[in-house]
């Protein structure tokens, strides 16, 4: 991603338009895995659907709180993990309050002292009934280059 000043900002709405887009195909695929009964068998637990360009990591799990508090919780768990955490979050830039531009850090990611990094866009959207969030992890970054790894990951995806 390149851009500095208005033109990143364009950069970011850009990339997450292209993820909001495919917002309600996402959420079928999710119901059809899931169910809108909730299949007892995914509660709680997470599970992968393999296909043959993507895997799908569904977890299912209904909380007895306030859409307000678990939206709020969701969002700082994305954006702002303590830095004393096995998982930690840097952020790098935001473009409102409800885009975030995030550098991850998972501690002994790769093997014991090698840790994963990834560049994380999010942008979350309230609605009334609803919280979404969508995601996508950036590779190539001019102003904030990703560190030399062995193994570079992949992540786009939405929180309902």
């Amino acid at each position: 991603m390149t851009g500095h000043g208005v033109f990143r900002g364009d950069a970011y709405r850009w990339l997450l338009v292209q993820l909001e887009l495919k917002v309600s195909v996402a959420q079928d695929c999710i119901h059809s895995y899931v169910g809108h009964s909730q299949r007892l068998d995914l509660r709680g637990h997470p599970h992968l659907f393999i296909a043959a360009d993507y895997v799908d990591f569904v977890c299912s799990r209904s909380v007895p709180a306030l859409l307000d508090c678990v939206g709020h919780a969701t969002w700082n768990m994305l954006t702002d993990v303590p830095t004393h955490a096995v998982r930690t979050t840097k952020v790098l830039d935001t473009a409102g309050k409800d885009i975030c531009y995030v550098q991850v850090r998972i501690e002994n990611g790769h093997r014991r002292n090698v840790p994963v990094v990834v560049n994380v866009l999010y942008k979350r959207t309230v609605a009334p009934h609803q919280v979404i969030v969508v995601f996508r992890t950036i590779h190539e970054d001019d102003l904030f280059p990703m560190p030399t790894q062995p193994l570079h990951i992949g992540l786009s995806g939405w929180y309902e």
